[in-house]
């Protein structure tokens, strides 16, 4: 849930309002006379995750033309009900397809960034009415490393404003609709993706995760998502003065997840390459049903039953179950991290006020993020920022030690399923205290992994008794990003999810 801020001022041209750096490519749908009549059925495509997609284009069994125009097809289809996808830049992709290598490894596989993401000559909105004609001059180190390998991108992925909510419901473009029922959210940040990836818009779509926003998504739309370990993925950002958000991906296959990890590793930690096999030994797994921040359960009875079947499907699998709660982190580690989330809206509004000379308008930001500015401010501003950062610090020692206890630890992601769109008024004025209240205690058993640097995934394992998914968190100690992927390897295959999601 963090905003990109290098890209605020970028070559010093005014974001609002002012003829853009460059062309926001939002290219039509291509005539059906254009699209090439592709050597794999639509069925059989639908039915291929984003490995298998790159083994088809090595295969010569389908052109990456035919993928791209398949992709860019699904995209314009199923769309305009869900409102994932928010730039399409089709033409670029295209552009870029012509001019890649043909031994670039994964030459062709069509793919979503997050609108948090800089592309280097399409807009990034940052979810903000500010940004609307905002055109990223560079790219991201993430991007860089999917171009690299031969991945070509066709557009960016809806998100709250600056990635600060479990929900996506940006008031300046819309709420993105969950595929399983289009009146309830698909979470956030990482919303857009987790609709793309469980409408089969796209097998696997760009996340980043600051507080829960990758494994929320996951939980809402029953997909599968892994935040990361700080530091194992490539990032362009300057180093903030306590980094908790991370870039992935969502995907309906472990393996995608695995496949995408070892594309954009960078070199802070021992690299673990492509993960392809399922754990062979057994695992120490701590059942946690108590969230980390007020040590309550807060999971209703839908989530908590899904755990316990977790649990269980562990137990068969030979990993041994223990119960345990984890360290209660309390009011000042709550207000700490909320101090921190406030240091985001602060730098960007004070850079576009400076820029603009005036107060930034409700068109522009939305009333929640300037009242968190101010919060930041009321609260004590960077003198302030600095003793949270020491209290986030001795939190992320708390949580480590108590994970080194374990193999993995298992606990709910959110405490309900699905609910409906507008839970968060963040375009109302006087909403402030409402919301983070509301933020605070339903991210009481995520945010506190990101304070703590350490990887965590969201597995669709389970449903409520409505159907809605239900994701079973793991939780690993700090650098076993491999672990977790060879035990969600192993629990995939025990009880897959593959067939089972909506269709559009």
């Amino acid at each position: 849930m963090k905003l990109n801020r290098r890209t605020l001022i970028a070559s010093g041209a005014s974001i609002i309002g002012l003829t853009a750096c460059g062309k926001t490519e939002q290219s039509p749908k291509p005539k059906t006379a254009d699209i090439a009549k592709p050597s794999k059925t639509n069925n059989e495509l639908a039915k291929t995750d984003l490995t298998g997609q790159i083994a088809l284009l090595k295969s010569g069994e389908i052109k990456a033309s035919e993928l791209l125009d398949h992709t860019i097809a699904n995209i314009d289809r199923l769309n305009p009900s869900l409102n994932a996808v928010l730039t399409k830049c089709y033409d670029r992709a295209r552009d870029n397809l012509a001019k890649l290598a043909n031994n670039a490894p994964f030459r062709g596989a069509p793919f979503l960034m997050k609108d948090l993401k800089d592309v280097q000559g399409v807009r990034t909105t940052y979810g903000s009415g500010a940004f609307k004609k905002f055109i990223a001059p560079t790219s991201d180190a993430y991007t860089l490393n999917v171009e690299k390998a031969g991945m070509v991108i066709v557009g960016k992925t809806n998100t709250p404003e600056l990635g600060l909510l479990p929900v996506t419901e940006p008031v300046a473009y819309g709420a993105a609709h969950n595929p399983w029922d289009l009146s309830r959210t698909t979470g956030g940040s990482s919303g857009g993706a987790g609709a793309v990836v469980a409408s089969n818009m796209m097998p696997c779509a760009q996340a980043s995760d600051g507080g829960g926003s990758i494994r929320i998504p996951a939980h809402y739309c029953g997909v599968f998502g892994l935040k990361p370990s700080r530091g194992r993925v490539a990032h362009s950002m300057q180093e903030p003065v306590f980094s908790i958000a991370v870039s992935g991906c969502l995907s309906r296959t472990v393996r995608d997840s695995a496949l995408m990890m070892s594309v954009t590793e960078g070199n802070k930690l021992p690299s673990i390459g492509f993960v392809s096999k399922p754990i062979n030994r057994k695992l120490k797994i701590g059942l946690a049903l108590h969230d980390c921040f007020a040590g309550e359960i807060i999971a209703n009875q839908d989530v908590q039953n899904a755990i316990i079947k977790t649990a269980k499907l562990c137990e068969s699998l030979g990993h041994e179950i223990i119960e345990t709660k984890p360290p209660v982190m309390g009011k000042k580690t709550v207000d700490a991290f909320l101090q921190l989330w406030a240091s985001s809206p602060y730098g960007m509004i004070t850079g576009l006020e400076k820029m603009l000379r005036r107060k930034v308008r409700d068109d522009e930001v939305e009333p929640f993020t300037q009242e968190m500015a101010n919060y930041y401010i009321e609260q004590g501003g960077h003198k302030t920022l600095m003793k949270s950062v020491a209290e986030l610090k001795k939190a992320e020692v708390e949580m480590r030690k108590f994970l080194d206890g374990f193999d993995v630890v298992l606990s709910p992601v959110m405490p309900m399923p699905a609910h409906k769109l507008g839970k968060y008024p963040t375009g109302e004025h006087g909403k402030f205290r409402e919301i983070i209240d509301t933020a605070s205690r339903e991210v009481g058993h995520t945010a506190i992994y990101n304070v703590a640097g350490v990887p965590a995934m969201s597995m669709p394992l389970y449903r409520s008794a409505e159907g809605l998914p239900i994701g079973s968190q793991f939780i690993a100690p700090y650098g076993k990003d491999d672990l977790l992927l060879a035990l969600a390897y192993q629990l995939e295959e025990a009880n897959p999810w593959i067939d089972s999601y909506p269709v559009l």
